[in-house]
């Protein structure tokens, strides 16, 4: 028997992401798979062509100081203000967590009053 998959018929070796009932319907439109009991087409033999297909070897790695040969002034301005704003933005989390804890250590202050307690955010 054919197994059921989530919207209707599947292939015998792919399982169900989800339990289908048996009563369920197969779907209206046709199936790219091919049921069980249907002959199998004829393919036509492509392995001359694999053969004669070479696969091209991927290139070879570039070391580091050739990686930038091609990059003219242009290119290096905006890696060095990439690099500057890339270094701002991981500084900032850091000024955040920073004031964040002064914010909690307030907050562990019960004895403030809330006029006092509000200055003390302000500041």
């Amino acid at each position: 028997m054919m197994s059921r998959g989530l919207f209707g018929w599947s292939p015998p070796h792919i399982q169900p992401l989800t339990p289908v009932s048996e009563v369920s319907e197969p779907p209206e439109s046709p199936s790219p798979y091919l049921d069980s009991n249907a002959e199998a087409l004829a393919v036509e033999d492509d392995a001359e062509l694999d053969a004669e297909e070479e696969i091209e070897p991927p290139p070879a790695a570039v070391p580091f100081s050739r990686l930038f040969a091609c990059a003219d002034g242009f290119d290096w301005v905006l890696m060095i203000v990439g690099s500057l704003a890339a270094a701002a933005h991981g500084a900032a989390l850091v000024v955040y967590l920073h004031f964040f804890g002064k914010v909690i250590n307030l907050l562990r202050i019960d004895h403030l009053p809330p006029d006092q307690l509000f200055d003390e955010f302000k500041k």
